[in-house]
């Protein structure tokens, strides 16, 4: 299960980006961002932007994916353009155990 954080960090280029993933942050993949997008189960303000994912090109190292939330789209840019981020987390869920305390 993943938790997304709850503020959009300003356009940054990518290697700056990377720098805001601390204490189990991170940056999410191009899959995770287009999941997020299709499920139309995503906050308010990341409607319009376009987002960094830390999936490579790999044709072409010196470029990166990024998701749109206006149409869904994903191209590649270069690392170097400032693209909005918002990172992501993966949480550990509990199972039911059908117990009771």
């Amino acid at each position: 299960m993943l938790e997304w954080h709850p503020k959009i960090l300003h356009p940054v280029n990518f290697t700056r980006a990377k720098t805001h993933a601390v204490d189990g942050w991170r940056v999410p993949t191009r899959a995770e961002l287009v999941a997020l997008h299709d499920s139309g189960d995503f906050p308010e303000d990341m409607k319009g932007k376009t987002f960094w994912s830390s999936t490579p090109y790999a044709p072409v190292s010196s470029y990166g994916w990024i998701v749109s939330f206006c149409y869904g789209t994903t191209c590649t840019v270069n690392l170097t353009s400032t693209v909005f981020v918002r990172l992501v987390r993966s949480v550990q869920t509990q199972k039911a155990t059908g117990e009771t305390p």
